[in-house]
């Protein structure tokens, strides 16, 4: 108490300002809000008032407290501008809450603050009676402690009472269904810390103050692991496949759909390749184009760049000419290695062409010289294009000694290394498929790679992972989600281990997962593309104790750190929700040719002692449980600011996730015609979900500005090419409702891809109900990148009123009607669309009589008033052509 009060007298302010101060800096730091509002008690008498000590009655009142925080202010100067506004206060002190509610854009009901500062100057001795049922339970208090914690009573969810004296007593007082006794324990801890550190340094800034104890720095460098810089491993990629070559040449390599070669072969075939590359005149770091689909030529064309020194740049083949060709200019590369077959995006660059099926011969015949140049760990590997926020692609530029870091610490991991074989089945246009591409030919085992075509077909990818035995998969979540559709899910699973990554990965796939293939572990990998691949790995136990929908992302790897920052760059406590940034050997070289976007993102480590040490900055929101793990929570962008009120959009999504039939959720927010800001969200589940009934519940657990203004129900969410959700595909309901039945139809917004087709027809030959949006009359199926688009010109049948057409391998569709069962069935179809109005009348207008006029007039987030329509498989032939 005497270092408190030497500090107050040495700012000139209040011991209650230094305590407001302190309560308001560490709910700055618990919440990341650079505005903070709690309440403050005031005594009601002011002084100028003749004989008001003498007055009976309750003068008391509380008034709300507003402070803001800039980083580089002093604590010094904060203070007292703090002690400032207090003093300005004073004119209010009568004002009744609800007079001051009234005055502000708050809304009855909500309350202004939800925690209360209480300095009491003349303590009140416990008058014992019934123990309250908010309260803190009374701890021992040790030799030396600032503070205790003892039973109090409060009408506020969280309420801090300080009694001033020989020894400086604080009191709180929580609601235990929102706070934990343990977390009210470390917080108590770490607002001591703060009153220490701003005795400690009176003048110092308010971003230098720290709140962690010196046991909670211990426990946070113990769960980073033991991180060294191991440079002395520091290989280049082909270096460790050469390695496999020499130690096992007749062992199987790669097998791919129709063919599969040996080590020895596929270094015979790449060694050509980079002779005839070489020839080229390729210099060490020079980008070359890769624009082949998930085949042998693609792992022969990585293997060939290397070897001759350049740095791959992975081309979708299915992406649009536009987005090829920005990647094409923004990389500079002079070459491009593709097939005929499939090189249509790429016409533009003729001139620059390998096509590998055209100049086999040619590339063969390069057999004589050396094979590979003298290259540097630290040379360019390869070149990843992720979206940027103006819509131009960044570039991530991955360096060998990165990539073989990863490749090391993940075959670490126990189920991982006890598997001989690994599949690929992401696009080599992201790194998600590079933990078996790599994992694989760096260490010996088999790569199993399976195209496109079938990497989106629930029944062949069953049928070929069953017939190869595959060991360990590398998938995205909501990619597996639509493969267990299949006739037997069981088959699509490994048989040791499955990782899942590049979203949050949610525990009822899990559940499904341990009900297919109880015998398989699961391990939940996150790491953004700038950090290689992945960084931190999270074994999901049978009988864990955590709670929350969505699995942890664990610890991070071997040659990684994590860091859990605020927004002043000091560490967050356990429990408390900070920015993720990623330090150690895995962080890449940065954006291709954006210094600024780098220096922005990359930032110097400050935790690490090696000279030019840089950390990333994820932008993902996240959080440290008690036992060190790391929790996902977010985008830091998915946190919006409406009418007054900051959302986390996640929270909402938990809460939508726990209604029964709720597949997921996601929840956006769309700005209207006239500029209002309203939550929308889209639930994944079965046409007989109960939105209003979800609406009504989940009104009970969140307030009121959190509730969305629409709801919208879809089969499935669309998804991009890496099997991630699309935010972008996601149609807006208000349009929809506005343009009526027949203006919208469902587009592959990145081009027409036959492996989406033929995933929507392995769900409809299933049985299984083919159903989408249901909003403003337009219901259709939305499937794996559909978007809705308003363009009479390419009305899709499959958007009107009963999902009429829907696609089925073999040809295109017409409805027939099945009297038996009051349904629609399609006749066998091929996937490619066409607008309605260029079919024969004949088929046309069966589908046009089929949607009802109450169709169109069904409101938003409503339900149509015909029988929901199970689509069956049926062998008719079709009359269009």
């Amino acid at each position: 108490m005497e270092a408190l009060q030497s500090l107050a007298k040495r700012v000139k302010v209040t011991v209650n300002t230094l305590l407001q101060g302190a309560w308001a800096l560490l709910l700055h730091r618990y919440s990341g809000e650079i505005d903070i509002l709690f309440g403050a008690t005031v005594s009601g008498r002011p002084p100028e008032l003749a004989g008001v000590e003498e007055m009976v009655g309750l003068f008391i009142n509380s008034l709300p407290i507003r402070v803001s925080f800039r980083p580089d202010q002093s604590l010094g100067d904060w203070l007292r501008d703090l002690q400032e506004r207090n003093a300005a206060l004073r004119q209010y002190e009568w004002t009744p809450l609800s007079d001051i509610q009234r005055w502000s854009d708050v809304p009855n009901g909500t309350p202004l603050f939800e925690s209360l500062v209480v300095f009491e100057s003349y303590p009140e001795a416990a008058d014992g009676g019934e123990q309250p049922s908010l309260s803190v339970e009374p701890l021992a208090v040790r030799s030396g402690d600032v503070y205790t914690l003892t039973p109090g009573r409060n009408n506020y969810p969280l309420s801090l009472m300080v009694e001033p004296g020989r020894d400086l007593r604080l009191i709180v007082c929580y609601a235990h269904r929102r706070f934990a006794h343990a977390a009210i324990t470390r917080m108590l801890g770490h607002l001591d810390r703060l009153l220490a550190a701003m005795a400690e340094a009176p003048e110092a800034r308010l971003a230098d103050l720290s709140l962690l104890t010196d046991d909670e720095r211990r426990q946070l460098i113990e769960w980073n692991g033991a991180f060294t810089s191991d440079e002395s491993g520091e290989r280049c990629i082909h270096d460790l496949i050469a390695a496999q070559v020499e130690a096992r040449p007749e062992a199987t390599a790669v097998v791919a759909k129709q063919e599969q070669v040996t080590y020895q072969e596929l270094d015979r075939r790449a060694a050509a390749l980079a002779r005839y590359l070489l020839a080229q005149d390729v210099r060490p770091d020079e980008r070359i184009g890769l624009c082949l689909d998930r085949s042998l030529d693609l792992v022969v064309g990585i293997l060939g760049v290397l070897k001759a020194g350049g740095a791959y740049v992975p081309l979708d083949p299915t992406y649009p000419r536009e987005r090829l060709a920005a990647m094409v200019a923004d990389s500079q590369a002079r070459l491009i290695i593709t097939r005929s077959d499939q090189a249509q995006g790429l016409s533009d660059f003729a001139e620059r062409l390998i096509l590998l099926d055209r100049q086999a011969e040619e590339i063969a015949g390069c057999c004589e010289g050396p094979a590979s140049v003298p290259l540097s760990p630290s040379n360019l590997a390869y070149v990843i294009y992720t979206s940027g926020s103006t819509g131009r692609p960044k570039g991530v530029a991955v360096e060998h000694r990165q990539v073989t870091a990863y490749v090391r610490a993940i075959l670490q991991l126990e189920p991982v290394a006890a598997g001989s074989s690994m599949a690929a089945v992401s696009t080599v246009a992201a790194d998600l498929g590079n933990t078996a591409l790599f994992g694989a030919l760096c260490s010996g085992r088999t790569l199993h790679l399976f195209s496109t075509e079938d990497g989106f077909d629930p029944d062949a990818m069953a049928a070929a992972m069953h017939g190869r035995q595959v060991e360990v998969l590398k998938i995205v979540p909501s990619h597996l989600r639509g493969l267990l559709h299949a006739a037997h899910p069981e088959r699509v699973l490994p048989t040791r281990c499955l990782i899942l990554g590049g979203e949050a990965l949610r525990r009822d796939l899990v559940r499904e997962i341990r009900r297919l293939a109880p015998g398989c572990a699961i391990v939940n990998h996150y790491g953004p593309t700038e950090t290689t691949i992945g960084v931190s790995t999270h074994l999901v136990e049978t009988s864990q104790g955590h709670t929350g929908s969505d699995v942890p992302i664990g610890r991070p790897l071997s040659f990684v750190q994590a860091h859990l920052l605020d927004s002043d760059g000091q560490p967050v406590p356990v429990g408390v929700p900070g920015e993720l940034y990623i330090g150690g050997q895995q962080v890449t070289r940065g954006y291709l040719g954006r210094p600024e976007a780098t220096a922005e993102r990359f930032i110097p480590d400050s935790f690490s002692r090696r000279p030019g040490a840089r950390l990333y900055r994820t932008g993902d929101r996240a959080k440290r449980r008690a036992d060190g793990t790391v929790e996902f929570l977010g985008r830091i962008d998915h946190q919006v600011k409406l009418r007054g009120f900051r959302i986390e959009l996640g929270d909402i999504e938990a809460q939508l996730r726990r209604e029964p039939g709720v597949a997921d959720a996601v929840t956006v927010v769309r700005e209207t015609g006239d500029g209002t800001q309203q939550l929308v969200t889209y639930l994944a589940g079965p046409s007989t979900l109960d939105v209003a009934g979800i609406r009504a519940r989940l009104a009970l657990r969140l307030p009121q500005y959190m509730v969305p203004q629409h709801f919208v129900p879809l089969d499935a969410f669309p998804l991009t090419a890496n099997g991630k959700l699309d935010r972008a595909a996601l149609p807006d309901p208000e349009q929809l409702s506005a343009a009526g039945v027949g203006r919208f139809h469902y587009a592959d917004p990145a081009g027409d891809r036959t492996a989406r087709p033929r995933y929507l027809c392995k769900r409809v030959r299933s049985g299984r109900r083919v159903h989408g949006v249901i909003t403003g009359g337009v219901r259709a199926a939305a499937n794996l990148g559909s978007a809705a688009s308003p363009d009479p010109e390419h009305l899709c049948a499959g958007s009107l009123g009963h999902s009429a057409v829907a696609l089925q391998r073999g040809g295109t569709g017409v409805v027939r009607r099945d009297r038996r069962r009051e349904t629609d069935r399609p006749a066998r179809c091929r996937g490619h669309r066409r607008a309605l109005h260029q079919y024969p009348a004949a088929s046309r207008d069966p589908v046009a009589r089929s949607v009802g006029d109450d169709v169109a007039s069904a409101p938003v987030g409503g339900k149509l008033s015909h029988p929901a329509v199970r689509i069956r498989a049926a062998g008719a032939h079709s009359t269009m052509e």
